[in-house]
């Protein structure tokens, strides 16, 4: 309630979440928000830290002391990738956010590794820890607003699809872990000095943090790398093209990520033979128009030509679809050509998610089968694979 709150509030036009200029301010909430916390956290920590002698809350506050400055570097961030395309970069600068979160990923994981270190030390070398009521407040304290953060950074990532909102929220989560370590250590060292608590819930929380911070690195590199396009995108692309009545197929979907708000790609639809150019031009302009204006999503659309009433095309199609439904009935064909003066037919088959063998033998298997039927005929076959996320992959 208190995040939609403070973008209606502070975001005009805030529902416009592709203008660069509601990103910005977007980003301009997140890493104020984040700033602000993060510096009063330090603070009361570092104050906490020095009263108790604990080392697991000293470097919890300079972990509050590095996100503070990741947030100063998102807020600089921001304002780059906001940058509109010019000539070096018809694509706009979107990818730089990609790139700061990388920034903070690496921060995350090199904070884990220094106090993996610290707790591990203090394993070894157990030193006292002075318990302090003030000190659980603060901590406490913590906690409640690092969720906060978390939560307020998960609905403006959501919001307008950042990556390095999520990681924000993301490492907020950790920042909830590491505090309730450091709080449990602190409350169990009062009663026991022989166990060396502090050292022991450094080391646990480090490596929780360090489990998260992979986990991120994964999902930036396979963003930056080119990873599929997600299914409810891809999903609600082809609803959008099915609408039309003279389409009745799409495939080939490819989706290229410039950023969050950046986003372009190509995908086929299948229509009948018969339309002419004018009205097939006319049917792909104002589905191109719908994607872009509800997804955001600049799509060209290739038209594949059907013939649905030609009986040869579907005697070959019968005849595929049986020789790979034998192999996997997930198996699906597309772009179906017959040329009768080369006495050759094309298609492309789509190769599903569960299928991880050689394709050869099917191959083989689609030349024995169709050249018995029709002696002589020459085939030209492409596998390929989905360059969209299937419902399996997105659950």
């Amino acid at each position: 309630m208190m995040t939609e709150w403070l973008i209606a509030k502070l975001i005009p036009d805030y529902e416009n979440t592709s203008d660069l200029k509601v990103r910005l301010a977007y980003g301009n909430l997140s890493g104020g928000i984040g700033l602000a916390c993060n510096a009063v956290l330090f603070l009361l920590k570092a104050f906490a830290g020095i009263a108790t002698g604990s080392a697991a809350i000293m470097s919890d506050s300079v972990n509050n002391l590095s996100d503070g400055l990741n947030c100063l570097v998102t807020l600089i961030g921001y304002r780059v990738a906001s940058k509109p395309a010019d000539r070096e970069h018809p694509f706009g600068h979107g990818r730089l956010e990609y790139m700061i979160s990388f920034v903070t990923a690496e921060a995350i994981f090199l904070f884990a590794l220094e106090l993996l270190k610290t707790g591990a030390e203090r394993i070894l070398k157990p030193e006292p820890v002075t318990f302090s009521a003030a000190a659980v407040l603060i901590l406490a304290l913590s906690m409640i607003v690092k969720y906060g953060m978390y939560r307020i950074n998960t609905k403006l990532g959501k919001k307008i699809g950042s990556t390095v909102m999520i990681t924000a929220a993301r490492d907020s989560v950790g920042d909830v872990l590491t505090t309730g370590g450091t709080l449990a250590s602190l409350i169990l060292s009062r009663y026991s000095s022989s166990i060396p608590f502090d050292g022991i819930a450094a080391c646990a929380v480090a490596l929780i943090i360090l489990k998260t911070s992979i986990e991120l690195f994964q999902d930036l590199f396979s963003r930056m790398i080119g990873k599929k396009a997600d299914y409810e995108n891809a999903s609600r692309i082809r609803e959008i093209l099915l609408a039309h009545p003279e389409i009745s197929g799409a495939h080939d979907l490819i989706l290229h990520d410039y950023g969050p708000g950046r986003m372009m790609g190509t995908v086929h639809a299948e229509m009948d033979s018969s339309l002419s150019l004018v009205e097939a031009h006319a049917v792909i302009d104002t589905a191109e128009r719908e994607i872009q204006e509800e997804l955001h999503i600049s799509v060209t659309i290739h038209p594949d030509p059907k013939e649905p009433g030609n009986r040869k095309l579907l005697s070959f199609e019968k005849a595929i679809v049986k020789c790979l439904t034998e192999y996997d009935p997930a198996f699906t064909i597309h772009d179906l050509r017959y040329s009768k003066e080369e006495h050759l037919l094309s298609f492309d088959v789509l190769i599903p998610e569960s299928w991880d063998k050689d394709t050869a033998e099917i191959n083989k298997s689609l030349e024995e089968d169709l050249c018995r039927n029709w002696p002589g005929l020459k085939l030209n076959v492409v596998f390929d694979y989905a360059f969209a996320e299937g419902k399996k992959d997105a659950e």
